[in-house]
């Protein structure tokens, strides 16, 4: 008996068998893989009403209206046959809308809780995942108008930007939690917090937590922080890189006074005005004129005596420092300290006597 080539004839056998066995399953799982991933109908082909669904519960209803496209777990869900060129893209992207149209949705939860709502564009997680029936809004960004219920026309574009505000119209916030709580109207904010806590409408804020509080109306805000100290209802303020004070209303603020210590401004060296009074200067950086009409004063008495305090002022002549003064043009008039030696009271004294 030849035991080479009966061993070899075992040794042959049997793995081809385990070949066979292998191979068998294998087809058995790609079958089963195959049937488990299908879609009916397949990606691409055979949708009733231009219809595209993609995604375990995607357009689920089974009368979805025309040219909707819902790709992943429940994006629109719920649409019914008047919602129609919707496109959502991500898991409930979408997934309440019923009879909303023209709607597109990408990231996840995105336009969630829209119903009747549309001209909607949601892009990121949790963007307009509360609107309800606004219309023409833009949600750019992680929880971009997030709240928002049923405003119009509103943009936001960043993370957290109008995310808390609930009814606004009319609003532009770029950066990230601009106008997050914001509930106005018409309003503009540009910069990392900007108008954050505001509810005013009619304002503009641009720069990093400019018009924080702004709770009145047609105010402008402009460079970082400006503003952010007006927080009662005040309106018609303009501040810029100056951070106001609470009670401003209808007050101009331009600069800040611990930085800029010097203005320059065009067209009005050498301009020559007619009938109008002269600008005096508080130390607070206040501009005014003195009024000299009576119906602006009280207690008025005649001087008297006290009008020999004004007779023994002694004018000079003199130069400004180069560092104020470079051209060292010669002047005349007081000096405040020979002035204060006469009446006191006479002299306006700046934050450091």
């Amino acid at each position: 008996m030849n035991l080479t080539n009966r061993f070899n004839s075992i040794y042959i056998r049997y793995p081809l068998r385990r070949v066979a066995l292998l191979v068998a399953m294998a087809a058995l799982f790609a079958g089963a893989t195959r049937t488990a991933l299908a879609v009916e109908p397949p990606p691409g082909g055979d949708y009733p009403k231009e219809v595209t669904a993609l995604g375990d519960g995607a357009l689920a209803n089974d009368t979805p209206g025309p040219d909707n496209t819902g790709l992943g777990f429940h994006a629109l869900f719920s649409v019914t046959s008047a919602g129609a060129a919707n496109t959502a893209v991500g898991a409930y992207a979408l997934g309440d809308t019923t009879t909303g149209s023209a709607n597109a949705a990408v990231g996840y939860q995105a336009l969630l809780g829209n119903t009747t709502g549309a001209f909607n564009v949601a892009i990121g997680q949790n963007a307009l995942i509360a609107n309800i029936a606004g219309g023409y809004n833009v949600a750019v960004g992680e929880e971009a108008l997030q709240a928002h219920t049923t405003g119009f026309d509103n943009v936001a574009v960043g993370p957290g930007a109008m995310s808390l505000g609930t009814k606004g119209e009319y609003n532009v916030a770029i950066g990230s939690t601009a106008m997050a709580f914001a509930n106005g109207n018409d309003n503009v904010a540009v910069g990392d917090g900007a108008m954050n806590m505001a509810n005013g409408s009619f304002n503009v804020a641009v720069g990093q937590f400019a018009g924080l509080s702004f709770a009145g109306n047609t105010n402008i805000a402009i460079g970082h922080y400006a503003g952010q100290n007006v927080t009662g209802r005040g309106g018609n303020n303009i501040e810029i890189a100056n951070q106001g004070s609470k009670k401003d209303s209808a007050v101009i603020r331009l600069g800040d006074p611990a930085v800029q210590k010097q203005i320059f401004v065009a067209g009005i060296s050498g301009a020559t005005v007619s009938g109008g009074a002269a600008v005096m200067v508080t130390s607070s950086g206040q501009l005014g004129v003195a009024t000299s009409s009576a119906r602006f004063k009280e207690n008025i008495q005649p001087m008297k005596q006290a009008s020999e305090a004004i007779l023994s002022l002694k004018p000079v002549t003199f130069r400004y420092k180069k560092e104020l003064d470079p051209e060292a043009i010669p002047q005349f008039g007081l000096v405040a300290e020979q002035v204060a030696k006469v009446d006191p009271d006479l002299v306006a004294r700046d934050e450091s006597g």
